[in-house]
Formats: C-alpha cells, sequence, structure tokens
C-alpha cells in the first residue's frame, strides 16, 4: 500500500510470524512480560493498519494475525524463520555467475540484531544486516 511506502521509505516490513508468537509466549515472562506486551501492541496495531505484513516458513505473505506457524517437534525457532526468509528471498532475487564468483542481487534485505541469526542467514547466502545499521543506510 501507498501508506506503507511513505512511512518506511518505500520499504516493505515483513515480520515472520514466528516472531510475533515468541513476543506473544514473552508477555508471559516475570521479567520482560512489560517490553513484550508494549512490542505486541505495536505489532498488532501495525499489522491491523497494514504498515506490516507477516511471513510464514514457506515463504507465504500473510496480511492477518489470526494464524499460528505450524511448526514440527525439535524444529529450531531461528531455523524456522530463516526458512522463511529464505523462501521469501529466492523468489525475489536474482543470481548472476561470472567466472569463478557468484553475485547475488536481494530485494529481501533480513533485519535482526541476534549474532548467531546473522551468521545463519550469511551461511545461507541471505542479505542480512543489523536493524540500526539498516536504518541508516535506508535514511528512516
Amino acid at each position: 500500500s501507498s501508506g506503507i511506502n511513505a512511512e518506511y521509505g518505500g520499504y516493505r516490513l515483513i515480520v515472520p510470524l514466528l516472531v510475533l508468537d515468541e513476543v506473544r509466549g514473552l508477555c508471559k515472562s516475570e521479567t520482560k512480560a512489560e517490553a513484550a506486551s508494549t512490542a505486541l501492541d505495536t505489532l498488532e496495531s501495525l499489522i491491523t493498519a497494514r504498515s506490516v505484513t507477516l511471513l510464514t516458513s514457506k515463504g507465504n505473505v500473510m496480511e492477518s494475525a489470526e494464524f499460528r506457524e505450524a511448526r514440527m517437534a525439535g524444529e529450531c525457532n531461528d531455523d524456522v524463520i530463516l526458512a522463511g526468509v529464505r523462501h521469501l528471498s529466492d523468489n525475489t532475487g536474482t543470481k548472476v555467475s561470472e567466472k569463478d564468483s557468484v553475485h547475488y542481487t536481494r530485494s529481501v534485505v533480513f533485519l535482526t540484531n541476534d549474532g548467531n541469526l546473522r551468521v545463519k542467514a550469511h551461511a545461507l547466502q541471505l542479505a542480512v544486516m543489523s536493524i540500526s545499521d539498516f536504518v541508516k543506510r535506508a535514511n528512516l
């Protein structure tokens, strides 16, 4: 929508559905409940306003938070989140092979402040950066 483009400098913000589920879970924590509730209220407001959409582990984009992510027992949350980002990225990027190198152009950038998640994303050849670096680079 044009509201998203105007508000976020032309970028489309997509949150993995599992992240929303994790924030809901943190609302029950004794030490993190207040911050998690604030984050959940903000996310739900942005979803309702259609300023943020949600991403499933299969790479499907949804505009409603009515559903939860179905997961297999023993799956690591990081891996489920990265699976969705990878599906979305694979469907929107381009790969160019030149001599001995491969160059990827991505229209999807995975934003996280989690260092381990960034390492995993790099290993999957996903474009990834910290949220603060993205805000600076995008002039938001």
